[in-house]
């Protein structure tokens, strides 16, 4: 009897993942953005940030009827804390600098309470995250349809699409322009491809081919440069860790080979075709000055404006940029070195996990993170002010990584123990 009223339960609770709506947060507020940008339709709020606080509001009303569950590991918990240390420094920041943010920026916070509260398994978050990178593909294809026929801006006109670099390619279809879709800016669509491209990687079936396809064919009409590297990184990650090279004698040499050949050719382009990263070298020099004039506390957003202002003032042809092309150097300067410090135990927390993980994933896990870290190397796709589709990513690869794994080393620890038990 006891049975059968708990498998009666479980597929109640299963029913009620709050995490669906969640996960769609940052789809919605970001096509919201888009399709009526700074149009106020309540409170004078646009339908981005609307958007985005009724689907909290669904999430919650899905959370209520499930169980509390604090049953964490140490590693949870870490990433939990460090989470909200930095949305609570970055917040109260901007709040003492007297700058902007919008409202949705209080959504960051409840995402994680609402988690840390009601503990999912795995397989709620594989679904939501399923669902977001769905999401991420559909409206691409929205914004390729509404702006072929003139409902809404054409991404290919973006404020820095930029000429087409794949000539063969445009002549056949007739594209002249980069794609920034309805994400912005093509150096915001890029990663949003690669992420696609190298999450694929972690479903079974016609999901991994129409999520990667999808992300390759953002990738290929975005053409970040910079998020090819990150992908080839997390390409190389999930070659070192296929069945060939784990399974071979000599999988130390063909890793080596991996790391450091594309690393030398990688290094040779630099130097010989594009020493200055898309004149991203001087933008780094300028934000690494602001960090070391408030290493501390930070600039803020205010540092950054009157920085622009003065250079505009003294140098004509000084460009302005008010974000430093990297998401490390962006939060030094405006935040200070705790921000940084935090997002680097970030990373480092998901990392512990997924590292033990990563013979039995094959490296999809570590993959992913190494896409989102080194993704954030040269742009600033994403600040942890918000609820981001990379956090989101961050959750999804915590926690289908969190199982214990043996590591490489203890597998072979533990075979050498079987053969001596069987030859006593």
């Amino acid at each position: 009897m006891y049975n059968k009223s708990v498998r009666k339960l479980v597929p109640v609770q299963n029913r009620f993942n709050y995490l669906i709506p969640l996960f769609l947060i940052p789809i919605v507020g970001t096509f919201g953005h888009y399709v009526a940008p700074n149009e106020a339709i309540f409170k004078g709020q646009d339908w981005g940030i609307i958007g985005s606080f009724l689907l909290a509001g669904i999430a919650v009303l899905l959370w209520l009827p499930r169980r509390f569950d604090f049953n964490w590991n140490r590693t949870h918990l870490i990433f939990f804390v460090v989470s909200l240390a930095l949305w609570l420094l970055q917040t109260i920041s901007t709040q003492l600098d007297d700058s902007l943010f919008n409202l949705s920026a209080f959504l960051f916070p409840l995402v994680v309470v609402l988690i840390w509260a009601k503990n999912p398994d795995s397989a709620m978050v594989s679904k939501a995250f399923l669902f977001m990178l769905y999401g991420l593909l559909l409206i691409g294809l929205l914004s390729l349809v509404l702006g072929e026929i003139g409902l809404t801006s054409n991404g290919f006109y973006g404020v820095d699409s930029g000429v087409w670099r794949i000539p063969f390619l445009g002549d056949i279809f007739g594209i002249e322009t980069r794609w920034a879709g309805p994400f912005g800016s093509v150096n915001y669509a890029a990663p949003i491809g690669g992420l696609l491209l190298v999450s694929g990687f972690a479903f079974a079936g016609a999901n991994r081919a129409l999520i990667s396809f999808g992300g390759l064919v953002v990738l290929t009409l975005s053409q970040g440069r910079t998020t090819l590297v990150a992908v080839l990184a997390a390409g190389l990650v999930l070659a070192a860790y296929s069945n060939v090279v784990v399974q071979s004698a000599h999988r130390i040499q063909y890793r080596l080979l991996l790391v450091l050949g594309p690393a030398i050719a990688l290094g040779i382009y630099i130097l010989t075709q594009d020493p200055t990263l898309a004149f991203r070298t001087q933008i780094w020099l300028n934000f690494f000055e602001l960090f070391l004039s408030k290493p501390l506390t930070g600039v803020g957003f205010s540092g950054v404006r009157e920085y622009i202002n003065e250079q505009m003032l003294s140098d004509p042809l000084f460009i302005p940029h008010n974000h430093a092309h990297s998401v490390y150097l962006d939060l030094a300067a405006r935040y200070g070195v705790l921000a940084l410090f935090l997002t680097l135990a970030l990373f480092v927390t998901v990392f512990t996990v997924v590292w033990r993980r990563r013979l039995s994933d094959k490296g999809i896990g570590l993959s992913i993170l190494i896409f989102v870290s080194i993704a954030g190397i040269s742009e600033t796709i994403y600040s942890w002010q918000y609820c981001t589709v990379y956090f989101l990513t961050l959750i999804y690869v915590l926690f289908t990584c969190s199982e214990k794994n043996p590591s490489e080393n203890d597998v072979e620890s533990i075979d050498a123990l079987n053969t001596r038990h069987h030859v006593t």
